[in-house]
């Protein structure tokens, strides 16, 4: 067993708070101590990590100080509407770049109670073929670090970290010939 910033991480990725606060000291001795007196609880008895609590986990566990759940995925909000095959020359200055792109998109969101962050937005592309023609609208994926809800340890639910692709943006891709 390990211990970050007051979670305990064991080699199944699987970590549960150690203590109601997230700012309450632990060490090395405490941590396997609590952790060698787990007793699962059933799902009704148990709390949510508060979202700071979450952030911070996920924080630590990728490596990314950065991440928030105000912050993924939601770099271009703004919805394009219907497919509308624009010329460049149309093409507003101060337009969104999802608007701009050969392959314009929109912004989605999926909501998933079980997961951290709950809501995840992703790009849909608006057009199945690229403007001018030349070619086919596909997404751009990237993988995402979440943590999924599993059972309540303790009083505090436990998450468990994986990855899922999230749609970005969308390119233009002209099939490659023989």
């Amino acid at each position: 067993m390990v211990s970050v910033m007051g979670f305990v991480l064991d080699p199944k990725a699987e970590m549960t708070l150690q203590s109601s606060s997230p700012n309450q000291a632990n060490d090395n001795n405490d941590a396997g101590h609590l952790a060698g007196k787990r007793h699962e609880r059933s799902t009704e008895e148990c709390r949510d990590p508060e979202d700071d609590e979450l952030e911070a986990m996920l924080s630590t566990l990728t490596g990314n100080p950065g991440i928030s759940s105000e912050t993924i995925g939601e770099t271009y909000s703004a919805d394009s509407g219907e497919c509308n095959t624009v010329r460049e020359a149309e093409v507003q200055p101060g337009a969104p770049v999802n608007l701009r792109a050969s392959c314009p998109w929109t912004m989605k969101f999926t909501c998933n109670k079980n997961r951290y962050p709950s809501k995840i937005h992703y790009a849909e592309c608006a057009c199945t073929d690229c403007n001018g023609g030349q070619g086919s609208c596909k997404p751009i994926t990237q993988p995402q670090s979440v943590l999924y809800k599993t059972q309540g340890v303790d009083g505090v639910y436990q998450y468990t970290l994986s990855t899922v692709d999230v749609n970005v943006a969308c390119v233009c891709s002209r099939s490659s010939t023989s």
